[in-house]
């Protein structure tokens, strides 16, 4: 149960909350760069979680999946976690060096269970405000603090991050490093050590 908890909380902190749509006006011109599948790979970050945590590009569209896995080998997952919407950037970072800012807007995002045993701690313990989880069945996660203190965008809302391209490996920009209230003059100032490999 904990490791969902985390798994909830890092997706929420993946673009902090800002203003809505209407209120950014940066050209929504796609970002070529960034097109494609970014992926991370099989890995073990902490706690005996195994996780695949991924980004899909495609025009102005992003999807970005985290899945947490049982093994090792990440062959049987317990929980998908899905976040789509779509990207703008606005133009390069301050800091950190060589970084670009990434707007977010939200579209979906939804949290899906795969084993029975999650289901019925997640359902006790009211993950995201919810008792009625039912597994592989997807549910909206919109708008829900789950476990980081931080609401999960609602759709319209747009999330400020940065990145960074160097030849195949991508980094976002770490979360934990935006006080108070992000905004496009409040980014991210260093970079999660996480990478994503294009694919």
């Amino acid at each position: 149960m904990k490791q969902i908890i985390a798994m909830l909380a890092l997706a929420g902190l993946a673009v902090g909350c800002g203003k809505t749509e209407e209120e950014v006006t940066a050209t929504a011109t796609a970002i070529a760069e960034l097109a494609g599948t970014w992926s991370t790979g099989c890995t073990n970050p902490s706690e005996g979680e195994y996780k695949k945590d991924s980004y899909i590009h495609s025009g102005l569209t992003l999807t970005r999946s985290m899945i947490s896995y049982s093994d090792a080998a990440c062959a049987t997952k317990y929980l998908t976690f899905d976040i789509t919407g779509t990207v703008t950037s606005p133009g390069d970072a301050t800091t950190p060096a060589g970084a670009k800012k990434l707007n977010f807007t939200y579209v979906s995002a939804t949290a899906t269970i795969h084993t029975d045993a999650i289901v019925t701690a997640a359902n006790a313990s009211s993950l995201c405000g919810y008792t009625d989880f039912v597994k592989d069945v997807p549910k909206s996660v919109l708008g829900k603090t789950c476990g980081s203190g931080r609401a999960i965008g609602n759709t319209g809302e747009v999330g400020y991050d940065v990145y960074k391209i160097t030849g195949t490996t991508l980094q976002l920009g770490d979360e934990d490093t935006v006080t108070g209230t992000p905004s496009d003059t409040n980014r991210p100032t260093a970079l999660e050590t996480t990478t994503f490999t294009k694919q």
